[in-house]
């Protein structure tokens, strides 16, 4: 059987139908009662009023209760509405903005880095990398094989990855090289570090589902050891070998002589009176001088043999595998020749006397 909830009016009019009294209704049901054999009261007229008048507040009670939960509930639905849009709004403000971030900061990290997917094509790439390995335009769609070579010196290019690199690649391992030389196709060749560090796989977790490539420019490092290792063995002003450096070169030169039994000799070269010289000429004509001696030596010497400054206006110079010591007293007679020759500076000419004392093993 189907039935039909009547709305609240029909509801309120069929009410009004069951509550209706009248002095005939109350004779009828005394008659039944006692009929029934039921000796009961029969409430008088006032009563039934009150009762009436309950019933109808109990009943307009429950109706307004109802609209009132009914309400709630329209209320209710419409803000969980309301704040779920808003949960969306706010989740996919803070999932760009998330992204966002990361964009810059893989933007702004002065290392190269290139993402790369498990075929390792390259999918993008930072400003870092563009300037080391070339425009993105070009790195993204490449594959990673073809954009490096890689070299333990800056002339022994070999290809950055071969197949079992790639296959571990895949399979999510590290890959890591350090100290070579980085050659991308068609740039000069520059020192570097470079790892690729695989993404963490799928459902199935098999192997990975592509790589970060990390590349390190260590051209300003090892320019900067390349200095300190120069400054370390050599006389600033001069660029000769220092006395620090010099002293590792004799050692090396005796280590040969017992081998092959030809012993070094040496020069000591002293310009005269060089400090009185500087105090007069002050110390930029000085420096001058200490620095056009050091050519003047590095002239008349042989190829083979080696020269250091050791302090002020003293020079000592190395001279291994000499065959005869008349030899070394030509050597140092061309030598204060070349010392005492004029030098002229902005105009004005200088002109001092050397000394050469000579060692011979």
């Amino acid at each position: 059987m189907r039935t039909t909830q009547p709305n609240n009016d029909d509801y309120h009019n069929q009410r009004k139908v069951i509550l209706s009294y009248s002095p005939t209704t109350n004779d009828t049901l005394g008659r039944q009662l006692r009929r029934l054999g039921i000796d009961a009261e029969i409430p008088n007229d006032s009563q039934w009023a009150s009762l009436l008048q309950r019933v109808t507040e109990t009943y307009d009670e429950h109706s307004n209760d109802r609209e009132h939960l009914e309400r709630s509930l329209e209320i209710s639905s419409r803000e969980m509405r309301e704040l779920f849009d808003e949960l969306q709004r706010v989740s996919e403000g803070q999932l760009a903005f998330e992204r966002d971030r990361l964009q810059a900061v893989f933007d702004a990290v002065d290392t190269a880095l290139l993402v790369v997917d498990q075929h390792g094509i390259v999918n993008a790439a930072n400003p870092e990398a563009a300037r080391l390995l070339g425009s993105r335009a070009r790195l993204v769609g490449s594959s990673l094989a073809t954009l490096l070579n890689v070299g333990a010196t800056a002339d022994s290019p070999r290809c950055l990855l071969d197949e079992n690199d790639v296959a571990a690649i895949l399979q999510g391992h590290r890959w890591q090289t350090n100290g070579i030389y980085l050659r991308p196709h068609g740039r000069s060749p520059f020192p570097g570090d470079c790892a690729i560090v695989p993404f963490e796989g799928g459902p199935t977790n098999d192997n990975a589902k592509g790589a970060v490539v990390v590349i390190t420019d260590n051209t300003h490092r090892v320019s900067e050891q390349t200095r300190w290792a120069w400054e370390a063995t050599h006389d600033s002003l001069t660029g000769l070998s220092n006395k620090s450096a010099f002293m590792g070169l004799l050692q090396h030169a005796l280590d040969v002589a017992d081998h092959n039994g030809m012993w070094p000799s040496l020069l000591v070269l002293n310009i005269d009176w060089f400090k009185s010289v500087n105090d007069r000429l002050g110390t930029r004509t000085g420096d001058r001088l200490l620095e056009e001696a050091a050519r003047r030596i590095e002239q008349t010497v042989r190829k083979i043999d080696a020269i250091a400054r050791l302090d002020g206006g003293e020079f000592v110079v190395l001279c291994e595998a000499m065959e005869r010591p008349d030899i070394a007293v030509l050597e140092a007679a061309r030598l204060i020749g070349a010392i005492e020759a004029p030098f002229h500076f902005d105009g004005e000419v200088v002109q001092v006397t050397a000394s050469v004392g000579i060692a011979l093993a």
